[in-house]
């Protein structure tokens, strides 16, 4: 699988045609989750979700249209994470979406969503004319 998407040895798999438990936290070492595979169907179920833990956020103005996630602990159920998404666009860093105390289904809740924002930029700096700088 790994081979056919194209992602390299270290890709962190959070959705998969099998069964993988997905992180709830940052890895020590790690500040973010930039996202490199997300594949939903028609009717929005995800099939494949994956990314490469990031020991640092690069400069949003080297980054544009990369998309990463920082999962942390929810401050009221240990069990939960917090995830925000962030999009480097026109030279810095916006939150392109937060979800609260979600369970390990969490890669499953926002897949779309991902999804869904990644395609919305593409679309954008495809369309822009030359020159111009668009971001969703």
């Amino acid at each position: 699988m790994r081979k056919q998407e194209g992602l390299g040895e270290d890709a962190v798999i959070l959705i998969a045609p099998f069964h993988v438990d997905p992180p709830m936290r940052m890895p020590d070492d790690m500040c973010a989750l930039l996202v490199v595979a997300v594949d939903v169907t028609i009717d929005a179920e995800p099939q494949l979700f994956a990314g490469d833990w990031l020991p640092e956020m690069r400069p949003a103005d080297k980054a544009d249209g990369d998309l990463v996630l920082q999962l942390t602990q929810h401050h009221r159920d240990e069990a939960a994470v917090d995830v925000e998404m962030l999009l480097a666009c026109h030279g810095r860093w916006t939150r392109a979406g937060i979800w609260n105390g979600l369970s390990v289904e969490w890669p499953q809740v926002i897949a779309s969503t991902v999804h869904t924002v990644m395609g919305l930029h593409t679309d954008s700096v495809e369309a822009a004319v030359p020159g111009d700088t668009v971001c969703a």
